[in-house]
């Protein structure tokens, strides 16, 4: 991202992973072939969204109250703090980038069954925002949000087992669970003595096991005082091979419920520097950082870089792509012969305005220690 005086600058490159990957292996009412089905349907859907859809809808002052639902569905369920409509500014000001997102975005391992039951509250909307042709007339730019939405609460229930009717949500509003062994008929209803075929049966196992955290994606869990889901079933990611970087505090020795508040986490390596994002990060809904930290973040004498591999750059705010303050080490001046005060504050004015120029924001710098210090809003 930046680099001493001396040293080499480095960028960072974006890339994609196939979206939905995760689930188009499960089996849901129509069983192995439906859920496939059922991505396909996400990801046309999500090739029909262009990034001129996603500036018309910016530029709406005042949008139609169908298309605001739609749109916070959509970044309700992409996981976003900010999940109103005044947040589109800043989301949508990039629109290729959105959309890359949601290409990445695996559904099965990144939306909560908290979340999964707000969408399908929501998509039973009375206004009939996310009912199918419905957003033609009052905003055509949102109908692919709308596709995508519903297929993404159809893929859901096929990793939570439940019972999707013809319009593509649960009765009553609520998560239904399927009865173990039974599948729905044509036609959206449960028929007694319905029972699947051995082979689907098994199918819906597999999906259970595979698409659950902690094996329970079939059975309800509580939630905690705030809403969120208790976290006695997250099991933690392994520790990676960190080399000579350390993490501070260590979050590998935490729990769920510390690492929903991790405050100041602080990146270093011992005679090169250390990069510090100060406030809180959830690392349970960041919980890529934990996996892939090494990869993540490099720190190398007088250069820091984060995200250096195509395709794992997320949005502004994400991950830790987000505010730092940066300290690099051994960042002496190439002239030695900086003897007196005053050829000292020359250089230092000159690495304050290097820093100022790369998009930075300049705190320090001790010439006679070699140590700079400086403040980045994102990477």
């Amino acid at each position: 991202v930046i680099c001493s005086p001396a040293g080499s600058s480095a960028g960072s490159a974006t890339g994609s992973l196939s979206a939905f990957g995760g689930v188009v292996g499960a089996t849901g009412s129509g069983g192995v072939g439906g859920a496939r089905g059922i991505a396909g349907i996400a990801a046309a859907a999500l090739e029909a969204i262009s990034p001129q859809d996603l500036q018309m809808l910016r530029s709406l002052s005042r949008p139609h109250p169908s298309v605001r639902e739609v749109v916070e569905a959509t970044l309700m369920i992409l996981g976003y703090r900010d999940a109103t409509w005044s947040a589109i500014y800043t989301y949508f000001d990039r629109a290729e980038g959105f959309l890359e997102k949601m290409r990445v975005f695996d559904a099965s391992r990144s939306v909560s069954r908290l979340q999964y039951q707000k969408l399908c509250r929501t998509l039973q909307s009375p206004q009939g925002s996310f009912e199918e042709g419905y957003m033609e007339a009052p905003c055509p730019a949102a109908v692919g949000l709308v596709r995508w939405c519903r297929a993404v609460r159809e893929l859901l229930a096929v990793r939570y087992g439940d019972f999707v009717d013809t319009r593509g949500v649960p009765s009553n509003g609520q998560a239904v669970r399927r009865p173990a062994g039974r599948s729905p008929r044509a036609g959206g209803a449960l028929g007694a003595g319905a029972t699947s075929a051995p082979g689907e049966e098994m199918a819906m196992n597999m999906a259970s096991a595979t698409g659950s955290r902690g094996g329970d994606a079939m059975g309800s869990r509580a939630l905690t005082d705030d809403g969120r889901e208790e976290d006695d079933d997250w099991l933690p990611p392994s520790r990676p091979h960190l080399g000579d970087m350390e993490v501070v505090p260590d979050v590998y020795a935490m729990s769920a419920a510390e690492l929903r508040c991790v405050r100041d986490l602080t990146i270093r390596k011992p005679n090169v520097g250390e990069v510090t994002f100060p406030g809180e990060l959830d690392l349970v809904h960041d919980r890529r950082v934990l996996e892939e930290l090494p990869g993540i973040v490099r720190l190398e004498r007088g250069e820091v870089l984060l995200y250096p591999d195509p395709g794992t750059k997320p949005l502004e705010g994400e991950g830790l792509n987000r505010p730092a303050i940066i300290t690099l080490l051994g960042c002496t001046p190439p002239d030695c012969s900086l003897k007196d005060d005053e050829s000292k504050v020359r250089y230092r004015q000159r690495i304050a305005n290097m820093t100022e120029v790369k998009g930075a924001t300049f705190v320090d710098y001790d010439c006679d220690r070699g140590i700079w210090r400086f403040k980045v809003s994102h990477f």
